[in-house]
């Protein structure tokens, strides 16, 4: 019910969840009204100066009832919280789901907003009471990064992810509740790529120090140090068996040129072989989720394919863009190529046929990288200004998108496909829930 306060009467009623409504909370301008309940939705309604109200966007993702809602100071944002434990953002002006806070071990019973629309205060059945950053961290104690992130690996059971950046250290946390279980310290530079070993025992990192560390993920020590391998080290990964690793190594040998290497090591760290390319200027690389192929691009839109253990092509050269790759990804059965140049054209090729479908544009504002679930039914797009946009595989539907107001510079799908984790230049780390 509407109620007008001078009159003390009923203006409207209306049904706003098809269970039990739990919270509300109106915008600062009184013209709007957010609602959440047991059918675990969130909502929000205009309110006419007479008549019944009408929804104006619906909120999904909580995976149990809701039971509190807060609208900021400035209009901007929502938060929610309720039986999954959890406390999410939510934009209304983009009418997207900002972040998912984890830290809860119960049923978050209360939020709220500070004055200064900076920070959201929840408590719990838990009996805590938390204080976190709408566009940054947890701030009650916090122990994550102090620079920006740069990269993010998921480990092959989906308990584990890891983070690297320009702090020169490695932070290892579990997935389900949030928390840092290892810090890894010895890179003196930037953490450029990292890999968990099938059985999630061991992890390598490369970083532009130079170097490659194996480290032992039960003790929290270094195994074995890899001095002088290459200036670059974007890309590591753990073959099937996890008894060898492959990384990408790129050297620049002119304006127009660079040195691609594929070195296979040993799980201790010793090489096995050697793959260079030359007379390209490759941009990016991407593996097969089996370690079977590896797909470079380069400065003139060209993507080459060929298998990881002997080097050998997988039939010729394959025109994709006219510009510039910015990125590419292999679905996990290799049947699909996806690409995208620097203006973040995408294009998604059939690799048996060599045809691709209608390109399409999935960021005004250029594209910085994909990503592929797990069972390459959807990928992942982010741009340069914080725009992450999903999609389906087989018909290039946009499926959802974030805004999060901040540079993200890395992405990973969880195990199972589910979620999200994106990995950001303010040191924050956003665990987003798919539909």
């Amino acid at each position: 019910y509407l109620w007008d306060l001078e009159k003390k009467e009923p203006i409207a009623h209306f049904t706003a969840h098809s269970g039990g409504v739990a919270a509300l909370a109106y915008t600062p301008d009184g013209q709007r009204l957010a609602t959440c309940g047991s059918d675990k939705r969130v909502r929000v309604w205009s309110i006419p100066v007479s008549g019944t109200p009408d929804m104006m966007v619906e909120f999904t993702g909580h995976t149990a009832p809701v039971s509190s809602v807060a609208v900021s100071p400035d209009g901007r944002w929502l938060a929610s919280g309720g039986g999954d434990n959890v406390v999410k953002v939510w934009s209304l002006q983009s009418r997207s789901e900002v972040r998912t806070l984890r830290g809860h071990g119960d049923w978050v019973s209360s939020v709220g907003f500070s004055g200064d629309n900076r920070l959201i205060v929840s408590a719990s059945v838990d009996r805590s009471v938390k204080v976190w950053e709408v566009q940054g961290q947890e701030t009650a104690g916090s122990m994550g990064h102090t620079r920006g992130l740069r990269v993010i690996a998921v480990s092959a059971d989906g308990k584990w992810f890891a983070t690297g950046g320009d702090d020169h250290v490695v932070k290892v946390w579990e997935s389900a509740s949030g928390t840092e279980k290892f810090t890894f310290a010895g890179h003196t530079e930037d953490i450029q790529s990292i890999s968990f070993s099938p059985d999630a025992k061991r992890l390598v990192t490369g970083s532009l120090d130079n170097t490659i560390r194996i480290w032992n993920l039960e003790s929290g020590q270094t195994i074995k140090t890899l001095d002088k391998v290459s200036p670059r080290v974007p890309a590591l990964m753990y073959l099937p068996g996890g008894k060898k690793f492959v990384s990408w190594l790129l050297r620049t040998s002119g304006e127009n040129d660079s040195v691609s290497t594929l070195q296979l090591f040993d799980q201790d760290g010793n090489v096995l072989k050697s793959q260079q390319e030359r007379g390209r200027n490759v941009s990016c690389l991407s593996f097969s989720a089996d370690g079977e192929l590896a797909a470079t691009g380069d400065s003139q839109g060209v993507v080459r394919i060929f298998k990881v253990e002997n080097g050998e092509r997988v039939r010729g050269d394959m025109p994709a863009h006219a510009k510039s790759l910015a990125d590419l990804a292999l679905t996990p059965d290799k049947k699909t190529l996806i690409t995208s140049d620097e203006d973040g054209e995408v294009k998604i090729f059939d690799i048996e046929k060599r045809e691709s479908m209608e390109p399409f544009t999935a960021h005004k504002n250029g594209l910085l990288g994909i990503v592929v679930s797990p069972d390459g039914a959807r990928f992942a797009t982010m741009s340069r200004d914080g725009q992450i946009r999903l999609w389906d595989t087989k018909t290039a539907k946009q499926l959802r998108e974030w805004n999060l107001n901040v540079a993200v510079r890395a992405l990973a799908f969880l195990a199972g496909g589910k979620q999200i984790v994106a990995a950001n230049a303010d040191a924050s780390i956003y665990v987003l829930d798919l539909p």
